[in-house]
């Protein structure tokens, strides 16, 4: 009984069902249980179950029915499989805007942030070109300019000092960034300055040097 009190006072309870009929959009609703889940620090577990829970009509049978779906527990698995299924065919102009307007929400992490921003970008350049050959390099220039764009302004500066080469190591930074951001609020004021977030970065930015040195002397 406790569990089934504690289960109605949760947020999932906001989630609406989806079905994978038209008019429904797949990427708005995984990004709504993404959002939830970052505000209540569900594990990967609890998001594929409150997944499959909200499922239904077409995209419950598909969970069901289809041989991989059927098998898979892993959320960011289940939740790719959805999208490639039920994702409806986008005009490039619609795509455009979509990539052009991405920004970090309120309660968006940045790894949240930078998988929006990888799968909008990878959407943009296959229907924008048909030569494959320099997709690759396109998408990652692409990916690391809108993300650095995307980010929030105190995370963004901070991650530019860096001068990140790629999204890999651009939300690695974030990451270490995004902590110590959230340190300083645990701790502290509402008045975060730079020289708060230099302090409590000097340890993750030693860490991040040694393995920068690293890679270098594996190359």
């Amino acid at each position: 009984m406790p569990k089934n009190s504690s289960m109605s006072e949760s947020l999932a309870n906001l989630i609406p069902a989806f079905s994978g009929k038209d008019g429904e959009n797949i990427t708005f609703w995984i990004t709504q249980i993404k959002q939830i889940a970052t505000l209540e620090n569900w594990n990967k577990d609890k998001k594929a179950i409150v997944l499959k829970l909200h499922c239904r009509d077409n995209a419950l049978k598909f969970l069901i029915e289809d041989p991989i779906a059927s098998k898979e527990n892993d959320f960011d698995n289940l939740a790719e499989l959805l999208i490639k299924k039920f994702e409806k065919k986008q005009s490039f102009q619609e795509i455009q805007r979509q990539f052009s307007t991405i920004s970090q929400k309120q309660n968006q992490s940045v790894k949240d942030l930078a998988n929006e921003v990888s799968m909008v970008a990878d959407k943009y350049v296959n229907v924008e070109n048909t030569n494959q050959n320099c997709d690759s390099i396109l998408k990652e220039n692409l990916k690391l300019t809108k993300f650095l764009e995307a980010l929030k302004p105190d995370i963004s500066l901070e991650v530019k000092k860096f001068g990140p080469k790629d999204l890999k190591s651009a939300l690695a930074h974030a990451i270490n960034i995004e902590s110590a951001l959230e340190q300083s609020c645990d701790n502290s004021t509402n008045n975060i300055s730079n020289v708060d977030i230099h302090n409590i970065l000097k340890e993750n930015l030693m860490k991040d040097q040694l393995i920068a040195d690293l890679n270098k002397k594996n190359k």
